[in-house]
């Protein structure tokens, strides 16, 4: 099963963000929380963690968009770009 997101980027707390002092990426932790599916099929929400601390407090995590499950797309065999020669 697949599963398609949809996030507003300009929600992030970006305060929350870490980086890893290893490779230097930076880092955002999220969760999928279930919800009742809603018109467009989306059944999860995507909210962004928060901090122990913070969760005492009562602060919630930012609502950063939804998913939905989506079947995995089938790609058609032994096609060729007649272009570039790729068989995509």
């Amino acid at each position: 099963m697949n599963y398609e997101i949809k996030l507003d980027l300009t929600k992030i707390d970006k305060s929350k963000l870490f980086k890893s002092d290893k490779t230097g990426a930076i880092y955002l932790d999220a969760f999928a929380l279930e919800s009742k599916s809603n018109e467009y099929g989306q059944s999860h929400m995507v909210v962004q963690s928060t901090t122990a601390e913070d969760r005492k407090a009562g602060v919630k995590g930012a609502i950063l968009g939804n998913l939905k499950a989506s079947e995995p797309q089938k790609k058609e065999s032994g096609t060729i770009d007649e272009a570039s020669g790729l068989p995509f």
